[in-house]
């Protein structure tokens, strides 16, 4: 009876709220009721998408704000009219709607509000548009777990994906977000699996999407992190950066647990190592200037006390600046200190915790400021100190234009780039897109330097820099017409044709020796780059970055008509006699249900795959007829001829051309 009644009353208090929720969803505001609670808050309100249907079937979610513990709510889905009403424990809360499921709207999410009394707000989610696809393991088969897909806006930070996450049977997910926008996609596995975080810097989504991707394994870093008693460091954050190019690698897990335990996973290679403890504690952070890593790997750190810094930073007209950035050097050798929280809070504040010693500290404004850094040294640092460091205004001028394309309609989303002359050491540019009819309006540092024309990766548009620019004063560079090419989808391999990563491609015209200017000229992960240059005839180079190590491959005199996919094979030689075919292990092997026997050829050549039992007698035969130079990945599928499953055992498979011949051995179990 007692439920009944509590039913009965809800149905009464949804009934009298529903009116006057109808009458505030023509706004998009939020209203306090009148009447105040201090045993409990209750939100309502309709959910409803931007043509006035109701979103049937919305979840909410409520995390409290100061430790983002997610409260249990029951009831909290929206109904046939798009109606929902929760009652939490007074406190201020994190709240996020997420449309049904496989839904074309994108989720929303309101920080901090004040649910100390009541609150009816209306909500209207957006339509969007769908990223779709599966996320394969390293061999090629959906993976069967969960792997959470984090999605950044390049412009606006995290876009909220209540459903980014796989299906843990069949490796498929479903996000939804904005149109018309650049985002970093990141695919995170859960932790305890040997597999990296693997990672789409940028990529613009203005229709419905499929991008399948697939995780590669790495290696192991494992350890502990204490405090000088012995006591565990928990929350200490890790991070990895490449030492050839400083890049920061994603990390699926990158803080210590509760026991001061740690693991991440990341690709052989010599790294930074860097332990920062959590902001607020007065422990000095370690880093390992030069690990390498070749094989699962144990580092074990101590975190000592250190002496707190308290730095602010202020323009001249006082007003404190925010995200501007400290940097530490120790005096006596010159050595950059690495201090983790060293950008500045909205009071223009940033804590340093520094072991005792003398030192140089320098203000840096924030990225795109148009302010001039701030030098202290020889500080000798003993105990607790204040510092204070002052900005002043530093000169930069503001360029203008439209891109356009070569029938004058303007083009949108065109990066406007610029570095150097003529050291081409890349420069902050401030407004840096055109908007969607083309026109840019960008603020660029004073002297001279090189304006680039950067399309999207992929475009048809192929990117033009306007050199050797002496810019003193506000300038217009007039209408900017960019011409279409052919598009270049480059690999990069080596001999046994894994992916190089990090390699840059250079065109130079074969005629005239003049560089291409390629605007996203670096192989990705997956030893790809993709771009677009005029036709005709170059010479191709590729070379890998300072520092990486490796061969450089060019190839001269290479005519380019048509869209064209090219395969390097770096260190492969180029005499006649060289080896043609190169042939993989399977994987996986064993295999129950579907098998890949991945081939490099590194001549064009006529290509068969055949594959025998144990008494010679063939099971299947492919014959793929010429094949250009390239990586190939046939499968199996462990069916003969006829499309008959093969037994249980042992086979062997044989690769063939005309000047060469290969064979291995796989194991197929039922």
């Amino acid at each position: 009876m007692k439920n009944v009644i509590k039913r009965l009353s809800l149905t009464v208090i949804q009934n009298a709220l529903r009116p006057m929720a109808s009458a505030l969803a023509m706004t998009a505001g939020i209203v306090v009721s009148a009447t105040p609670t201090t045993q409990a808050a209750t939100l309502t309100g309709f959910v409803k998408d931007k043509a006035g249907a109701p979103v049937i079937g919305g979840d909410l979610d409520f995390d409290r704000a100061f430790d983002n513990l997610r409260i249990f709510t029951p009831g909290d889905n929206t109904d046939i009219n798009g109606f929902y009403s929760v009652t939490v424990a007074p406190n201020i809360y994190h709240v996020s709607f997420a449309p049904p499921l496989k839904s074309h709207l994108v989720g929303k999410k309101f920080f901090n509000l004040d649910l100390r009394v009541g609150i009816i707000l209306p909500v209207v989610l957006d339509s969007g548009v769908v990223i779709t696809g599966t996320v394969t393991d390293s061999t090629g088969l959906p993976f069967l777990g969960v792997v959470n897909i984090d999605v950044d806006s390049l412009g606006g930070g995290r876009v909220y994906t209540p459903a980014g996450k796989t299906d843990s049977l069949t490796g498929k997910y479903w996000v939804v977000v904005p149109r018309y926008d650049k985002y970093r996609l990141r695919f995170k596995p859960p932790v305890g699996v040997n597999l990296q975080l693997g990672q789409i810097d940028s990529i613009s989504i203005q229709s419905d999407t499929v991008i399948n991707f697939s995780l590669i394994s790495g290696i192991a870093i494992s350890g502990t992190v204490t405090e000088t008693n012995g006591s565990p460091a928990p929350l200490t954050q890790l991070s990895l950066k490449r030492i050839i190019d400083g890049v920061k690698l994603p990390l699926t897990n990158n803080k210590s647990d509760s026991l001061g335990d740690y693991s991440i996973i990341a690709p052989a290679g010599a790294y930074t190592l860097q332990f920062a403890p959590p902001r607020g504690q007065p422990l000095v952070a370690v880093a390992f200037d030069s690990v390498t890593i070749s094989a699962d790997t144990v580092v074990n750190v101590t975190l000592t006390s250190g002496i707190i810094v308290n730095a602010t930073i202020i323009d001249i007209d006082g007003i404190p600046l925010q995200n501007a950035d400290m940097d530490v050097t120790r005096e006596s050798d010159l050595v950059r200190l690495f201090t983790p929280h060293d950008k500045t809070d909205s009071n223009g504040l940033a804590v340093l915790i520094l072991p005792p010693d003398i030192y140089e500290f320098k203000a840096d404004p924030p990225l795109g400021q148009l302010l001039d850094k701030s030098v202290i040294r020889n500080i000798n640092i003993s105990i607790d100190t204040a510092l204070s460091f002052t900005l002043n205004n530093l000169s930069r001028i503001t360029v203008t234009g439209r891109i356009v394309d070569m029938q004058g309609n303007g083009l949108p989303n065109i990066e406007i780039a610029a570095r150097t002359y003529p050291e081409q050491i890349p420069l902050t540019v401030k407004r840096q897109f055109s908007d969607s009819l083309g026109f840019f309006n960008s603020a660029v540092p004073i002297g001279s330097i090189d304006v680039l024309i950067a399309p999207p990766r992929g475009s048809r548009y192929f990117g033009k820099p306007l050199t050797n620019l002496t810019l003193i004063a506000d300038s217009s560079l007039g209408t900017i017409a960019l011409e279409q090419g052919i598009i270049v989808n480059a690999h990069i391999l080596n001999q046994i044709g894994d992916p190089e990563t990090d390699y840059k491609l250079r065109f130079n015209n074969s005629q005239s020796n003049a560089e291409q200017y390629l605007p996203h000229d670096t192989t990705n992960i997956f030893g790809q780059a993709l771009v677009t240059i005029p036709s005709g005839q170059y010479s191709v180079t590729a070379l890998p970055q300072i520092g990486l190590g490796g061969d450089t491959l060019i190839l001269d005199s290479i005519a380019f008509n048509n869209d064209t996919s090219l395969t390097l094979v770096i260190g492969a030689s180029s005499s006649a006699d060289s080896e043609t075919l190169i042939l993989r292990q399977n994987f996986p092997n064993p295999f129950n249900s579907a098998t890949r026997m991945p081939y490099l050829l590194n001549k064009a050549a006529n290509v068969t795959l055949a594959i025998y039992n144990v008494l010679g007698q063939t099971v299947r035969n492919y014959d793929f007829g010429l094949q250009d130079p390239g990586y190939y990945t046939p499968t199996w599928d462990g069916a003969d001829t006829n499309g008959s499953p093969v037994a249980s055992g042992v086979y062997f498979y044989r690769l063939q051309t005309e000047t060469s011949e290969t064979t291995r051995t796989m194991l197929f179990i039922r």
